[in-house]
């Protein structure tokens, strides 16, 4: 299944109160490697049609008069959703950008984010349960955590906070990586057939089932990846 690291910067917080999206920003993965080419990238400024404001755009350098020629959301909006159909998008924050998304393609009648796409997964809330001891859980903390370099980053920017993004979950879930390729790796016999003991098999209980069924679900929320055993 295609992954996509999303991100978006906006003229404001809410848009309740009318903000709009400015820049987003969906990058393609597949089996944890980026799908090279226009495939796998999807880039678009937007004229917000707005003010914007001032403290929005001390974040992200962006002002009207950058904007002013770059297409409305309206001409970008059927593109983009194509791109994201039936991938799971991986955010940090995912419901302020599935909120302005959704609030943009309301504007146009098309469907929300959650009914094109596989799944949302928030890599803050991720992060939240994963990383306890962390006081904070900005993409910022997250790649000083991990050792992922963000010196390029003076400014909000919708395309390199996606790929730090996608750097950071990647060494978030290496942990799943690690047990599936042990998996896969063959095992070899440690003893000769002469010394082979045989080896009795036993039922697991309903109740073992079921405690391991509850474990594979806690694993699945805590690293926002399904388990092999499952898949």
């Amino acid at each position: 299944m295609k992954q996509i690291f999303l991100d978006t910067e906006t003229t404001g917080l809410k848009p309740a109160e009318g903000h709009r999206i400015i820049e987003v920003v969906a990058l393609a993965y597949e089996n944890r490697h980026a799908i090279n080419g226009t495939e796998g990238q999807f880039h678009a400024y937007c004229n917000p049609e707005r003010d914007i404001d001032a403290d929005a755009e001390r974040v992200h350098g962006m002002g009207a008069e950058f904007l002013a020629s770059k297409p409305r959301f309206a001409e970008i909006a059927l593109a983009l959703q194509n791109f994201l159909r039936d991938a799971e998008l991986i955010i940090h924050n995912a419901a302020f950008d599935c909120d302005f998304l959704d609030s943009e393609f309301e504007r146009l009648n098309m469907p929300p984010v959650r009914n094109i796409t596989h799944n949302v997964l928030c890599t803050l809330n991720l992060s939240r349960r994963q990383n306890t001891f962390l006081r904070r859980h900005r993409l910022e903390d997250l790649c000083k955590h991990y050792g992922v370099d963000d010196s390029e980053r003076t400014k909000h920017n919708a395309l390199l906070d996606a790929k730090l993004l996608a750097e950071v979950y990647l060494h978030m879930t290496r942990g799943q990586l690690a047990m599936r390729m042990s998996l896969l790796s063959p095992i070899r016999a440690s003893v000769t057939p002469e010394k082979a003991v045989p080896v009795r098999f036993f039922a697991a209980s309903e109740e073992e089932i079921a405690a391991h069924n509850a474990y594979l679900d806690t694993m699945e929320k805590e690293t926002g990846v399904r388990p092999l055993w499952q898949q």
